[in-house]
């Protein structure tokens, strides 16, 4: 398989026309970019697309970065073994699922078997700490992209604010992406003027998280913040520079947690569009905002006291309970779902990312794609150690962080669907990839990325 891939690439590379790196950098970043911009469009509901057109386009948008990514040929690709075997058994359980339930379910299938490898192989030989700046390039534009847009079509006027996306936790996973993303760009800037956007659309992301009232997006963004200090301290690169934007942007969250909701408030003095129910634009006024309740619903979810396990989860428990009773050993077809009597409804997907690996592929492919994640993350831990936080690992690692947290909350399984998702499965090429191969095939071992 890895002599496979490297005479692919190497292939296409020779095929390919000449192109500067500068410029291929901007047509990996612009791929990336109108790829977020996608999901957002289908997420909004602007432009509902059924998800094999989301797919196709994702897959277009990936494959234009592999051709970006190439800068010379590969004379090697090495994966490594141990975590490549458990991926692939989890790609061939999606495809058994595929025939036993729905064909669906390739798509994401044929993901794991061949997109992601090969994606790893072509980001690995420019190198990873340059695949990733670019990466996270495009998250923090989407994020300013989406800014206005929220602000003109999807305003908000209350509690568990969701932007333009379906829910308060699918905005809230977005967001905790970016947030991982804006970490290294506040800690690691050298330009002061930089520094300072980077802190307030940090500021911005913080507060949007807290406004959404999702707290398992919020502890995932703690939980990241936390792991991404504490491997910057051991690396000895917080130093009294670092400590004090770490003071900064605490001031800077804080403040923006209190004033950005009012001060977008008053702007509804402004007649401002929105969607209403039957989906048709309305113009907003200020009668429609709820003052106070964004500040009184984050307030009760922080109350845990006198209640039972299954409030503080929000319902959590009974909806696992009900969709562990109806696991298989071979899956369910797309849009399966199950009734909860506590809520009174049926609900589609389980609220947690190996549940539902499990209910739609089967047992084995839940227990699969757990084993898959942990064994990642403690690869990712050692090599971040190992390699003294290199910036490309500690990237993954917290990306993982993140994505682990919040797998235990959502199911978020979709890659083309949730942009946290699609990241965090970026990011694992660190860890698949035993090392890069240089351009001329040896071992670029120590390399700082």
């Amino acid at each position: 398989m890895e002599t496979a891939v490297a005479k692919l690439l190497n292939g296409i590379y020779r095929a390919m026309p000449k192109m500067g790196n500068r410029a291929k950098d901007k047509v990996f970043t612009v791929s990336l970019l109108l790829l977020f911009l996608m999901m957002f469009a289908d997420s909004s509901g602007l432009v509902p697309m059924r998800y094999l057109y989301c797919y196709s386009f994702g897959c277009l948008c990936l494959g234009v970065t592999v051709l970006a990514s190439l800068r010379g040929e590969i004379a090697a690709v090495r994966f490594r073994r141990p975590l490549v075997y458990i991926w692939m058994l989890f790609g061939l359980l999606q495809v058994v699922s595929a025939f036993i339930n729905s064909v669906d379910y390739l798509a994401d299938a044929v993901m794991f078997l061949a997109g992601f490898p090969i994606v790893y192989a072509a980001w690995g030989s420019m190198g990873f700490d340059h695949a990733f700046r670019l990466l996270r390039r495009a998250v923090i534009y989407s994020f300013i992209v989406m800014l206005p847009i929220n602000a003109v079509l999807f305003p908000m006027t209350g509690a568990h604010y969701n932007g333009l996306f379906a829910n308060e936790n699918g905005f809230a996973f977005y967001l905790t992406a970016v947030f991982v993303c804006l970490l290294p760009c506040v800690f690691s800037e050298e330009k002061s003027k930089k520094c300072a956007g980077f802190i307030v659309l940090e500021g911005i992301c913080a507060a949007l998280l807290y406004y959404s009232n999702s707290r398992s997006g919020q502890l995932a963004s703690l939980v990241a913040l936390a792991v991404f200090l504490a491997m910057e301290w051991k690396a000895g690169r917080m130093r009294k520079k670092q400590l004090l934007r770490l003071l900064i942007l605490a001031v800077a969250c804080v403040l923006l947690c209190l004033l950005l909701f009012p001060l977008l408030a008053v702007t509804l003095y402004v007649p401002r569009m929105a969607f209403d129910e039957d989906n048709r634009f309305r113009l907003l006024s200020m009668a429609d905002v709820q003052w106070g309740q964004i500040f009184r619903v984050a307030k009760e979810k922080m109350q845990v006291s006198g209640l039972s396990a299954d409030n503080i989860s929000s319902g959590r428990i009974a909806l696992w309970a009900e969709f562990l009773r109806s696991l298989n050993w071979t899956g369910h077809e797309t849009g399966f779902g199950v009734y909860v009597p506590s809520r009174g409804q049926v609900y589609a997907t389980a609220h947690n990312y190996f549940l539902q690996q499990a209910v739609s592929h089967g047992i084995p492919a839940g227990l699969i794609s757990l084993v898959l994640l942990v064994y990642a993350g403690i690869l990712t831990l050692v090599e971040t150690v190992r390699r003294k936080s290199a910036p490309e690992y500690l990237f993954t690692l917290t990306m993982s962080i993140a994505f682990g947290a919040m797998a235990m909350l959502t199911s978020m399984e979709v890659i083309y669907t949730f942009p946290a998702t699609l990241v965090y499965f970026l990011a694992q090429g660190t860890v698949f990839i035993r090392n890069e191969a240089s351009r001329d095939g040896t071992p670029e071992e120590g390399k700082k990325l």
